[in-house]
């Protein structure tokens, strides 16, 4: 199955926004592939994808969960996660600027 994503930057007056299609049966981890492809960023930083309580990202043993469910963006494929017409996710890359 396709779905159509619309990704737009929070915290600015003028909207940058990118309308894209991607088959749900990929991971998060090639979902974050292709939005940096689509927003023409190069995949220096660290990201995450929010849907509800739980947090998709690349897990880092180093630095153990923060009291959050965490689950592995390699292994998360997102038809799982994402089911309903219109369910929303908040994607953040650049933790230190909240891209």
């Amino acid at each position: 199955m396709l779905y159509t994503c619309h990704i737009s930057l929070d915290g600015i007056e003028l909207k940058i926004w990118r309308r894209f299609r991607f088959h749900s049966e990929i991971t998060f981890r090639e979902l974050h592939r292709i939005v940096q492809a689509v927003m023409g960023w190069e995949d220096y930083h660290l990201f995450e994808f929010e849907i509800g309580d739980r947090t998709i990202l690349l897990p880092d043993p180093t630095y153990p969960p923060e009291g959050r469910v965490e689950l592995n963006a390699r292994r998360e494929i997102v038809a799982k996660h994402l089911a309903s017409v219109g369910q929303t996710m908040r994607y953040t890359y650049d933790m230190g600027d909240n891209w």
